[in-house]
């Protein structure tokens, strides 16, 4: 493969992807290195994932209620691993969709950790260790979860947002360190599924 490119973007997030399609629109040979799934952190751990837990949440709570309108639906549940796996077919249809872009633009993806050699080369770790050549470099690596410096913090039982996201299991209680978006999301998911939660900001 030729590995010459104009631009080289690191970073496969929606300012990653977007900007890789522009530039292959322009006319520019393009290369985008992502090291986990097409997406970023948005699509794949982020506002995607917990928009379509808290959707099925959300139907589960409003069932629970409907005899209130009056609409009788008998005993209702909920199967985490079920909702999950929900989550993850949503999931992959839109990763399939940027992929489906990637091909219609021509843009080249490299799967692996893209680092910075030197002004005009990017080397990829990954399956295999490939040098891009790059007129250009765009680093659009996006964010990770923000781990505070306390003690307790590698005991078991404690995750990231990342981590949340994939658990199949629903405990008694759950503290939250942070208040923010991601961080309110899962606050109402754990407690309409009957967890009691606290929120630490």
């Amino acid at each position: 493969m030729d590995n010459q490119f104009k631009v080289v973007i690191i970073g496969g997030g929606p300012a990653g992807y977007e900007a890789a399609i522009e530039s292959a629109k322009l006319g520019m040979k393009t290369a985008l290195v992502e090291a986990r799934e097409l997406g970023g952190t948005c699509l794949n751990r982020g506002c995607i994932p917990t928009k379509t837990i808290l959707h099925s949440v959300d139907l589960y709570a409003e069932m629970k209620k409907s005899a209130e309108i009056g609409i009788h639906a008998g005993e209702v549940t909920f199967n985490m691993e079920e909702i999950q796996n929900r989550k993850e077919e949503v999931l992959s249809q839109l990763r399939t969709g940027i992929q489906g872009l990637m091909k219609k633009n021509k843009v080249s993806v490299f799967q692996g950790i893209g680092t910075i050699i030197d002004e005009h080369h990017v080397q990829v770790t990954g399956e295999e260790t490939v040098v891009l050549e790059a007129e250009n470099i765009l680093i659009a690596t996006g964010s990770v979860p923000s781990v505070p410096p306390i003690p307790g913090v590698q005991l078991p039982n404690v995750v990231t947002s990342d981590e949340i996201l994939d658990m199949k299991a629903v405990y008694p209680s759950i503290t939250i360190i942070g208040g923010g978006v991601i961080g309110m999301e899962f606050a109402a998911i754990y407690s309409e599924l009957g967890c009691k939660v606290t929120v630490v900001e």
